[in-house]
């Protein structure tokens, strides 16, 4: 008897893509930078973002730090860091950066593991052939979005990996 995890031990690393309807938001933004220029130096703007924690609220499932991405697996691509804010929230707070508003929609989302940077680069072409596959088409008019997801200290270290999830914008494909 063939075991299924000797058959498809790639499929086997990825939960089954979900379907979420991600409710729009207004955050403080970035700008497109390359990932290390979002962390490096003192003025950087991760440095800045975390000094404001009381301007922040979760944008969905627990988080307020979100990636935005205009192109699927393009190494080095810039990308947007967004920190979700709350409404009284406004453009003096924010500067010398930007608030922005997130579009809200349908994504389809896998998670993987957050530290995995091999298992993170095979996560789009699986959830572009599943929405290749399926009633769904990629929605080009909104970004691409990651969101770490960091439970609570004793949950990661069971784990022994932080969790990522990844979305990929959808619409339903017209028939």
């Amino acid at each position: 008897m063939i075991e299924i995890n000797e058959t498809s031990e790639p499929l086997n690393k990825f939960p089954n893509v979900m379907v979420v309807n991600i409710p729009g938001f207004r955050a403080i933004s970035s700008g497109w930078q390359l990932f290390d220029e979002l962390y490096s130096g003192e003025a950087c703007f991760y440095n800045w973002a975390i000094k404001r924690n009381h301007l922040y609220k979760e944008a969905f499932l627990g988080s307020v730090e979100i990636f935005l991405n205009n192109q699927i697996n393009v190494p080095n691509a810039p990308c947007n860091l967004v920190f979700a804010v709350h409404d009284n929230v406004t453009t003096s707070d924010a500067a010398p950066y930007k608030i922005i508003d997130v579009k809200g929609g349908w994504y389809a989302a896998v998670w993987c593991q957050g530290d995995d940077t091999e298992l993170g680069e095979m996560t789009y072409p699986t959830l572009m052939e599943w929405v290749e596959n399926s009633k769904f088409k990629y929605d080009a008019e909104r970004p691409i979005m990651v969101q770490t997801v960091f439970p609570d200290a004793e949950i990661e270290e069971a784990l022994g990996y932080y969790q990522c999830q990844r979305y990929i914008p959808i619409k339903l494909r017209a028939e």
